[in-house]
């Protein structure tokens, strides 16, 4: 990370996405904020894992591209649940929105036809 102090984080986001061939292998580094996602980056290089560095290999098959907009209505219990048991990352960022929020988003399923409860449960 020598000499990129002054880079802002979106730039090097993009110019890594950007100029860079796509290889097999893949990684992500995640973080509030510069020194956590320098921590994150100077882990990757040294092969250390780290909870916010996520890695992996592309698979063979290419696939194709979906984008769903789904508006209100896509919600349904749980459905961050597979992510927090997956990724450390993601679980330590659903508990500090849960602790912002300040309301449970463990409601029964009735409670998500109500607004109040349905917006604070997406994230859920």
């Amino acid at each position: 990370c020598v000499g990129l102090a002054a880079a802002s984080p979106a730039d090097v986001g993009f110019s890594l996405a950007a100029t860079r061939s796509a290889l097999a292998h893949r990684a992500v580094v995640v973080g509030a904020d510069a020194e956590e996602l320098r921590a994150g980056l100077t882990a990757l290089a040294a092969g250390e894992p780290a909870a916010q560095v996520v890695t992996g290999r592309a698979g063979a098959d290419r696939g194709r591209t979906a984008f769903l907009f789904s508006g209100q209505g896509s919600q349904r219990l749980g459905m961050g649940g597979e992510l927090c048991a997956a990724y450390p990352v993601f679980a330590a960022a659903y508990d500090e929105v849960c602790a912002l929020l300040g309301t449970p988003v463990d409601v029964d399923s009735e409670e998500l036809h109500r607004t109040g409860s349905t917006q604070p449960a997406l994230f859920a």
